[in-house]
């Protein structure tokens, strides 16, 4: 495979890192061979001398016998940021970030709580009193709240937190969340949306599912960057070409997990991760 330079390399700098480019001329029979051996992404360090370089891009034109080859590439990391190549003199809009506010409600299942049963009555199995009525009564009548772990021998049980989607970091206790506080109670949470463009090819945000890992650049990222604090909502994506360039027009929306009597939580369903 014999490549001939037509244009020879030049490079170019910004904010995200350095951008590359050459025109290469190749014979109509290697043509194929050049595509597999080059998609996009390759590496580039061959022809631009860089570490770590990568092709971003590339326009084949055929005359005759002979194709040319308009290559670009971008130093490492240069589109890691999130909005990528979208620089201060593009026109595209930068990335918009916005809050808003959703009503959460903790339900019976997070502490494995249940009703009690007239089985549960003659076993004599203690109540949770605090939201099972106001009177002094101790052992459960039926439709009594009770713990789901309790025996015939083990009468009180305990909190099992098994089915709760979040925890403080570690397991939960009944401290960690009064159940009197926050039994089917309507808590409020922060919802994280933000919307950027990116030079990013479209399947590259395809696997946006899961609990946050690391967010990257600050551009896009919510105030609180914490591992496992945002869930993964909804995600709009859309292919947009303006000024010859093909960008990826992304939109997410992020739910953050609640904070208890003032402790943040963090998300342990699902357990899959996302990177920004």
């Amino acid at each position: 495979m014999s490549l001939k330079i037509l244009k020879d390399l030049h490079w170019s700098e910004d904010s995200n890192g350095r951008v590359y480019t050459i025109t290469y001329q190749i014979h109509n029979s290697d043509i194929n061979d050049y595509k597999n051996k080059y998609p996009r992404n390759a590496g580039a360090d061959a022809w631009t001398l860089g570490n770590g370089t990568y092709i971003a891009d590339t326009n084949f034109g055929r005359k005759d016998q002979h194709w040319t080859i308009f290559l670009k590439a971008y130093s490492a990391g240069y589109e890691s940021t999130g909005v990528g190549s979208i620089t201060q003199n593009d026109s595209m809009p930068k990335a918009l970030r916005s809050y808003d506010v959703e009503s959460y409600i903790l339900p019976y299942t997070y502490w494995g709580i249940r009703r009690a049963t007239t089985a549960d009555v003659t076993d004599q199995i203690i109540r949770i009193q605090a939201v099972s009525g106001d009177d002094t009564a101790t052992i459960c009548r039926a439709g009594d709240w009770i713990y789901g772990n309790v025996t015939a021998t083990e009468k009180t049980g305990s909190g099992v937190f098994t089915r709760c989607p979040f925890n403080k970091g570690s397991a939960l206790t009944d401290s960690d969340m009064p159940i009197a506080s926050y039994l089917d109670k309507e808590i409020k949470t922060d919802v994280f949306i933000v919307e950027f463009f990116s030079r990013y090819d479209i399947d590259h945000f395809a696997k946006f599912a899961g609990v946050n890992g690391s967010f990257g650049t600050s551009k896009t990222r919510p105030t609180i960057t914490t591992d496992k604090v945002w869930v993964a909502q909804k995600q709009i994506l859309e292919e947009i070409i303006k000024d010859n360039k093909r960008y990826t027009k992304v939109t997410r929306r992020c739910l953050r997990a609640p904070e208890i009597d003032g402790t943040q939580m963090r998300w342990t369903t699902p357990s899959n991760e996302w990177d920004w």
